[in-house]
């Protein structure tokens, strides 16, 4: 489906969220009004490398998380389009399911322990600020490729360090993620 198809079926407050996404300065007007300013802006709003941008902002690890967690969210959904509360409620059962993982003693035991314990140890030395700096996350993400770790394990061993998907591995709150779907 073509976003010029897409927005014809766009309710005013997803048009409205859409142009949230890349400016606040238009007032809000009349739905054919938003969907003309998101189809001149369509370029800006397709630019892989603003998304790209969007996807490594800095800020907290946990809204990286997040924002991962929703787009792998939508990529999962039929057409790839969810409503809001669709969106948070996969949000909440895949951060479940990932804790529950970690509850799991055999959940990694066909993992290359090795491997599990270098990650772990740079998680916890990162962890030790409370804070996971861009530099740490970049070094992270290739240790992990390096050590050919899945993106899924490695949340389950963020889990078992009680920090998935934030601190006190605590779950998002709805909040959190309508504030994460503006952004991206």
């Amino acid at each position: 489906m073509k976003v010029s198809e897409a927005l014809q079926h766009m309710s005013k407050s997803y048009l409205h969220r859409t142009l949230d996404s890349f400016t606040r300065d238009l007032p809000k007007k009349e739905v054919d009004h938003s969907r003309e300013i998101i189809l001149k802006n369509l370029n800006e709003l397709t630019d892989t490398e603003r998304i790209k941008k969007v996807l490594k902002a800095k800020g907290p690890y946990s809204y990286r998380i997040l924002l991962s967690t929703i787009i792998e969210v939508l990529i999962n959904k039929p057409d790839n389009m969810a409503s809001e509360d669709e969106v948070y409620e996969a949000v909440i059962q895949y951060e479940k399911e990932i804790l529950d993982f970690a509850k799991d003693p055999d959940f990694l035991k066909y993992e290359n322990s090795k491997n599990l314990e270098i990650l772990k140890a740079v998680f916890e030395v990162a962890l030790d600020d409370r804070i996971i700096s861009n530099e740490e996350v970049v070094l992270i993400e290739r240790l992990r490729m390096k050590l050919e770790i899945s993106e899924r394990n490695t949340k389950v061993l963020i889990a078992q360090l009680n920090n998935y998907p934030q601190k006190s591995n605590e779950l998002h709150s709805h909040r959190q993620v309508k504030e994460a779907l503006i952004d991206l």
